[in-house]
């Protein structure tokens, strides 16, 4: 099996496998040297692992169809399923019913492509900031402000003064992910670094919130394509 080999921060201790989209990573301490002994020790662990790396790869190969899908102009990714796009003769705006998205074909190529950025930029405001507000009730977290982000490597943020902002590409995940990136902000109004004090504040609150900051790393394409 074909894989590469990175060397990790000068904090790393041990050996470790990870696959970024389709490739396989095997990450090492930052002063470790490759002889022939440790290559063969890294080829083991690779095989002993294949089984839950060709399981991984495959999801990752799924989900990166789905976003490419959802990058084409008939379909667009909604809360982590495609959603097909109807050309209307009917509709005079653009407008999400029954789980399709009706756009009126009266318009240009650009116009259509603008259209439903803006729709998708609205409506992601809409459901962001609700579910922002809900979470922030449950919680008891509070935040001064929200606002919208279009940032390319960053799925939200908090500020020292308590403002979140959301990326409007966020409502192209499932559900359980984007409340995932909420609570990550929120516990940030406490707690501004990623120290053991944050981490035990977001398991109280998702308490499987480990699994669902790795299933995050599949979207990473979302950030190119929408």
């Amino acid at each position: 099996m074909d894989y590469i080999i990175r060397k990790g921060n000068k904090k790393r201790r041990n050996i470790s496998i990870t696959i970024k989209n389709s490739e396989v990573v095997v990450l090492v301490p930052h002063n470790y040297i490759i002889s022939s002994n440790e290559q063969k020790q890294i080829d083991e662990l690779v095989e002993k692992n294949r089984g839950w790396i060709e399981k991984k790869l495959a999801k990752n190969k799924k989900n990166l169809l789905a976003i490419n899908s959802a990058a084409m102009e008939s379909s667009l990714m909604l809360f982590g399923s495609a959603i097909e796009i109807i050309d209307s003769e009917n509709s005079w705006d653009v407008m999400f019913k029954s789980g399709k998205l009706y756009v009126p074909n009266r318009l240009t190529e650009k116009a259509r492509k603008k259209a439903i950025y803006r729709w998708y930029r609205n409506f992601a405001e809409y459901v962001l900031e609700k579910r922002l507000a809900e979470m922030s009730n449950a919680t008891k977290l509070k935040y001064s402000a929200f606002s919208l982000t279009s940032a390319k490597r960053k799925w939200g943020s908090c500020s020292q003064a308590g403002k979140i902002m959301l990326n409007y590409r966020l409502i192209a995940l499932p559900d359980r992910l984007i409340d995932y990136v909420i609570i990550h902000e929120l516990c940030h109004t406490v707690e501004m670094s990623h120290n053991p004090n944050f981490w035990n504040l977001v398991g109280k609150i998702l308490p499987d919130y480990k699994k669902r900051k790795n299933a995050i790393k599949d979207y990473s394409e979302i950030m190119d394509l929408i």
